[in-house]
């Protein structure tokens, strides 16, 4: 029992700290910094940070 509460709070944790990630990557790049220094800040991918990019002009 213990083992799916630790798995389950690590998802959690997980999913904060991507949301987070997300939020920075989004403010970087309304600040008009490049998708390679915004991926190398945060951690994420440059694909992950490109498809914000487009989703953020539709």
């Amino acid at each position: 029992m213990e083992s799916k509460v630790a798995s389950a709070e690590e998802k959690r944790l997980e999913k904060g700290i991507h949301q987070a990630s997300k939020a920075i990557a989004l403010n970087m790049l309304s600040k008009g910094i490049d998708i390679a220094t915004i991926s190398e800040v945060t951690g994420l991918t440059e694909s992950v940070v490109a498809t914000f990019l487009t989703s953020k002009e539709r």
